[in-house]
């Protein structure tokens, strides 16, 4: 096992004193390990009645514990930890469970074992971000448990489900060859990095050892992130000049940045407190931005008698505050009552000084510091100051940091999600699944029967797939590679081991941002791009038709002045969502007037000259799944979102033509109109069904759903269309 990067342990009977024996017996043999990391210390005992329990992680690089919450009984059980370590400059975070046996020792296993699996998923899958795994002997089978649920929901796999799906291999049984109570799931962020599962056998007396072979963590794609502003704190009477719109030079995405960016300066010098960066930045951004999880490290467990955390989600400035009241404490031990301070104080106030994470700098900061204790300082001194004022500072920095925790429990998406698990009341889940969480990669699995095995080294199968020429199908765990591929018969190297009635199997896998944006670019086109080859000729006869019997509709499109885009946007909810500028329905009910005529000044122009702010054109598409297990492109429905600005000002223009357009439809058309809405049709209908029932007249008639119906409309730029 020499061989492994990092290997999870369960049932290690190690307390202390047998764990430094064992590390000391890795460090006489050479081993090329670190230290292994334990969880709580199995107890002693003289009857042994505690030495069947213990978990630990063996790692090349070190392994430390993260910090957590658990109710002592899971925390002091032996049965349970989280772990980090940085393995190719990555931080791959886990947890490691060895459930309870079913004995007559343990007559509350179920709930124990669920107890501590919810536990560490909590830690793990909630709460840590990066590749993650939370593995063990849970000692109970697939499935039996609500945390396997859990694990499935928030998109975790386990090892050998994996390969079963993607080669073929099927799940064997880990627990003395009879059962299967060994899992090891990983995060998606690791099963795009996964090449092989295997499973030995013969290593152990009792279980199986799960493995999963991986590329290098150095290998990842980066995720594409664009930058979204968090919410500002806008004041109540926010003033702003007048001619916001004119001020800036340049074209309209100029003109349209430096609107947004004087407004949020404006804002920030009339609050009395200093704004973070996170929450400027609206229509700034115009791409996107390379990012790979698991780059920074997650903070460590206090010592006894240090600064503990009690917020455990992932937090770049959360972080750099622990480590900041850390050094403040460590300052306060090594200060003494001399007049002159020690080398070792003079570097710690140094470090403290230039501390990271702070609008500024920690000494900039500390002027406006929202909460002192009395006596405190109100400017930080260069020179190291003395044990008396450095206490005031270390206490008051402690109660900034306290009051930091609560702000992120209440507005952390990971304790959001976290609180939602834990508490199924917040959400309907008996009526609403939970949403997915986009388009990651594309699995689909091709699969059919072979119906006739030939002589020439190939064999014939039903149903018709589109198989992959230059990758290697699967039959009962075996591989075989393909020469030639039709879609009722592959040309296989060997067909000996294969007989009629077996399944063959390969897995079509789009994962790359390339291939999925080809995947997904393809589909569409064939849908919306259906007339582009259309000739202008053939549409003749129907515009002809237009001209001699349509009858022209008079419009009027007058302009959005303040007081409606004021209405409209009143109307709007706040939960509505905000497009790529980083403007939301929130941010606009807080613009004063002037703002609001410089959005009604954006509109007059774009009227005229056609000119829009590429900032509000560009849109944000989500692929809602319409299915429980998406596999190709119809499995998704795409929705657009453009910026709040441009729906504003499209969906005051669509009413417009709408009511111009009104009197014009015939009755029966419902549908995105005043008072007819789609749900009439079956009124409709149903009225028609009682009326010819209650007076015996013949009814007959056609519901016909066209699938993609707009599509078959043509999306030609031309003018004569």
């Amino acid at each position: 096992m020499a061989y492994g990067d990092m290997w999870a342990f369960s049932e290690t009977h190690l307390c202390s004193k047998e764990l430094a024996s064992f590390n000391a017996g890795l460090e006489f043999a050479g081993s090329p390990f670190a230290p292994m990391l334990g969880g709580f210390p199995v107890p002693n005992s003289k009857d042994n009645t505690g030495a069947w329990k213990g978990v630990g992680v063996l790692s090349r690089t070190p392994v430390r514990h993260l910090p957590q919450d658990w109710p002592p009984e899971i925390a002091c059980s032996s049965r349970a930890m989280v772990v980090t370590s940085l393995v190719d400059d990555v931080w791959i975070t886990g947890g490691v469970v060895y459930g309870e046996p079913d004995g007559k020792h343990y007559p509350r296993r179920l709930q124990h074992n669920e107890a501590l699996l919810q536990a560490v998923i909590s830690s793990i899958c909630f709460l840590s971000t990066g590749p993650r795994f939370v593995a063990g002997d849970w000692n109970v089978c697939q499935g039996e448990l609500p945390a396997f649920d859990s694990l499935a929901q928030l998109g975790f796999k386990d090892l050998q489900d994996l390969a079963a799906e993607r080669w073929g291999f099927l799940p064997q049984a880990t627990c003395k060859s009879s059962t299967r109570k060994d899992f090891c799931y990983i995060s998606p962020e690791m099963q795009e990095l996964l090449v092989h599962v295997s499973v030995i056998d013969d290593l152990w007396p009792d279980h199986a050892v799960v493995q999963g072979h991986f590329n290098r963590l150095r290998q990842s794609v980066p995720r594409d992130v664009w930058f979204m502003p968090k919410p500002f704190p806008w004041p109540s009477d926010l003033q702003l000049p007048d001619g916001l719109w004119n001020c800036g030079d340049g074209d309209a995405d100029a003109k349209y940045s430096h609107l947004w960016r004087m407004i949020e300066d404006s804002a920030c010098s009339q609050l009395p407190f200093s704004v973070s960066k996170q929450a400027k930045g609206r229509a700034q951004t115009m791409t996107t931005k390379a990012v790979k999880s698991g780059k920074f490290a997650p903070v460590k467990v206090g010592r006894h008698g240090e600064f503990q955390p009690h917020f455990h989600g992932s937090s770049i400035r959360y972080a750099q505050w622990v480590r900041q009241v850390r050094r403040l404490q460590a300052f306060c031990r090594c200060r003494t009552d001399a007049d002159v301070p020690s080398q070792h104080s003079v570097r710690v106030w140094g470090s403290v000084m230039k501390a990271s994470g702070f609008v500024g700098s920690f000494a900039h900061w500390w002027i406006s510091c929202p909460l002192k204790v009395h006596g405190a300082p109100s400017h930080l001194p260069w020179f190291p100051p003395c044990v008396e004022a450095a206490t005031k500072i270390f206490e008051s920095f402690v109660m900034n940091v306290r009051e930091f925790e609560k702000q992120l429990k209440s507005t952390s998406r990971q304790y959001a999600r976290l609180r939602r698990a834990q508490q199924p009341n917040m959400i309907f889940r008996d009526l609403k699944g939970s949403p997915t969480a986009g388009v990651d990669y594309l699995l689909q699995s091709l699969t059919a029967q072979v119906v006739e095995v030939r002589e020439d080294c190939s064999i014939v199968v039903d149903p018709l797939q589109h198989w992959i020429p230059d990758r290697p199908v699967l039959c009962q765990g075996r591989t075989f590679q393909i020469i030639h591929a039709e879609e009722d018969c592959l040309w296989l190297n060997q067909v000996d081991p294969i007989v009629v009635g077996m399944i063959v199997s390969q897995l079509r896998s789009t994962g790359t941002k390339q291939d999925l944006e080809s995947a997904f670019v393809d589909a569409w086109k064939a849908r919306w791009d259906r007339h582009r080859n259309v000739p202008y000729d053939r549409w003749q006869t129907i515009l002809d038709f237009a001209r001699r019997n349509l009858r022209p509709v008079s419009m009027q499109w007058p302009s959005i002045d303040a007081d409606l885009f004021t209405q409209i946007v009143g109307r709007k909810r706040r939960a509505s969502a905000g497009g790529l500028d980083g403007v939301t329905v929130a941010d606009l009910q807080q613009m004063p007037r002037n703002a609001v005529a410089a959005f009604c000044d954006i509109f007059r122009t774009a009227e005229i000259s056609g000119e829009w702010p590429s900032q509000l054109l560009m849109g944000k598409v989500v692929c809602l799944a319409k299915t429980d297990q998406p596999s190709s492109v119809g499995d998704y429905r795409p929705i657009t979102i453009l910026s709040m600005l441009y729906r504003i000002w499209s969906s005051y223009q669509a009413q417009l033509a709408i009511r111009a357009l009104d009197s014009s439809l015939p009755d029966t058309l419902y549908g995105c109109r005043p008072a007819r809405f789609a749900g009439q049709v079956w009124s409709q209908l149903l009225w028609a069904v009682e009326s010819s029932v209650s007076e015996g007249v013949a009814l007959t008639g056609l519901i016909a759903d066209l699938q993609k119906a707009f599509n078959y409309i043509p999306r030609s730029s031309d003018s004569r269309f």
